[in-house]
């Protein structure tokens, strides 16, 4: 759950800056950002835009909404807007290099069950395909607002759409989110809802953006969308991302925050490990040498492959991992009971946190296997690139060697099962098969570079 996600919070206040600024706080978190807050006074609701890891986005949200849920009266009837709730929403969506929509899927899942466990309040959690959201006032209010609302809900373009009063009698509201995309469509459901305001009687006085702006829908949006504050050009996603540096994984790794640490820097250096060996075999398909061995190289690619993922989950699960510890230890211990509780906590989150390195370990000597038939067919001369693979070797070799640290560390933590004793065995073994593969490996490569 550390791929990037964009994620949309709403609440229903709009007023109070003093109670906007906590929640805000709420939302400070390593490896997120907020992006962008959308503040509307009139209708009493803010939306807020964060980008951020998975795991680090699901603990901010929920101590965000269970802040909003303790402070926020919705039956002071504040807000304009027909909320759900003092948490209107919360929408994941997916992002270009990080998590997919089933990854988000699972994201709200764990958000929305978090947030029932700690408040009692079913809070709408969804995860949806990027968007973007216009909100447009109509002069003139009354049922042609809501047709037209009902006609924009059965365009298969529309995500959603939603008509409500403005709080006087001389207007209407509309909030469209149309669906991401590099055509028109955007500017022409524009066009579609001026058009059908007019012949209702209506006038579009109002548009503006909410929210971040995909790159690929900006060419439908810039320009027309927006005639109120924040210009699209101004929100879009991918530069608003790239300027606030959460997805630099060294600057976060130099960061006086605990994670990303030497677990997740390892589990990177086992991935381009496992990438430089699928290179390789990319490169030897194309030659005419490789033809004698092309049936047995392609297995070796989807191994390449599925090592390379293995070490992407690894980096994601031994940051969860780390922070689940760091929890455990700052849990309270003023009563046996919470002591009890406390250790229990610990001795389940150290296991994640060794069982993780292990892991790294195992993928790392699936990893050199890779390499040493790689090397094999190297000295038959269907193979070259010989660099390649050796940088590939030492990498997958530090790789195991600097998780040992971590296997060490969380030793004392773990509890019976499997206990410390189980752990080293394992490593132990593990270890004979790296080096020995290591060997070998690196053996064959010299002896074809020295040739």
């Amino acid at each position: 759950m550390y791929r990037f996600v964009e994620c949309v919070v709403a609440v229903a206040e709009g007023r109070d800056a003093a109670l906007l600024a906590e929640l805000e706080a709420a939302l400070e978190e390593p490896g997120l950002a907020l992006l962008l807050r959308d503040v509307d006074e009139r209708n009493g609701r803010t939306v807020m835009t964060l980008v951020g890891a998975g795991e680090a986005v699901r603990r901010a949200v929920v101590r965000c909404a269970r802040k909003a849920i303790e402070r926020i009266d919705v039956t002071a009837g504040r807000s304009a807007w027909p909320v759900r709730g003092a948490v209107d929403g919360v929408w994941i969506r997916p992002l270009a290099g990080g998590a997919d929509l089933e990854a988000c899927r699972a994201l709200a899942d764990a958000i929305r069950a978090a947030i029932a466990d700690r408040t009692g309040e079913a809070v709408r959690v969804e995860a949806c395909e990027p968007s973007t959201t216009v909100h447009l006032v109509l002069e003139g209010a009354g049922e042609a607002a809501h047709r037209i609302a009902a006609q924009l809900g059965e365009d298969a373009r529309i995500e959603r759409s939603l008509c409500f009063p403005t709080g006087d009698d001389r207007t209407s509201q509309l909030s469209v989110d149309v669906r991401a995309t590099r055509d028109d469509s955007i500017a022409t459901i524009l066009e579609s809802i001026t058009a059908a305001a007019a012949a209702a009687g209506l006038r579009v006085i109002e548009r503006r953006i909410v929210g971040a702006v995909r790159r690929d829908a900006l060419a439908a949006v810039l320009g027309d969308a927006a005639t109120g504050p924040g210009r699209p050009e101004e929100r879009i996603l991918e530069d608003l991302v790239e300027r606030c540096g959460v997805r630099d994984f060294p600057q976060r790794l130099g960061s006086a925050f605990p994670v990303p640490g030497g677990g997740a820097a390892a589990a990177r250096a086992g991935h381009l490990a496992a990438r430089l060996a699928e290179k390789v075999i990319r490169v030897s398909l194309r030659s005419k040498s490789s033809l004698p061995i092309r049936d047995r190289l392609e297995p070796l690619l989807d191994a390449a492959l599925r090592a390379a993922r293995r070490f992407e989950q690894l980096d994601d699960e031994d940051q969860a991992a780390f922070h689940d510890l760091l929890e455990a230890m700052r849990s309270p211990r003023r009563t046996e009971e919470e002591r009890a509780a406390r250790d229990a906590a610990m001795a389940r989150a150290a296991t994640r946190a060794v069982l993780a390195p292990v892991e790294t370990m195992e993928t790392v000597v699936e990893t050199l296997d890779i390499l040493d038939h790689l090397t094999g067919h190297a000295t038959e001369g269907h193979v070259r690139a010989e660099s390649d693979l050796g940088a590939a070797a030492e990498l997958a070799r530090s790789v195991f060697t600097a998780v040992e640290w971590n296997v060490r560390a969380n030793l004392p933590f773990l509890g019976d099962s499997p206990s410390p004793d189980d752990i080293t065995t394992r490593v132990e073994s593990l270890r004979q098969q790296m080096e020995t593969t290591y060997a070998a490996t690196v053996e064959r490569l010299r002896g074809i570079v020295d040739r």
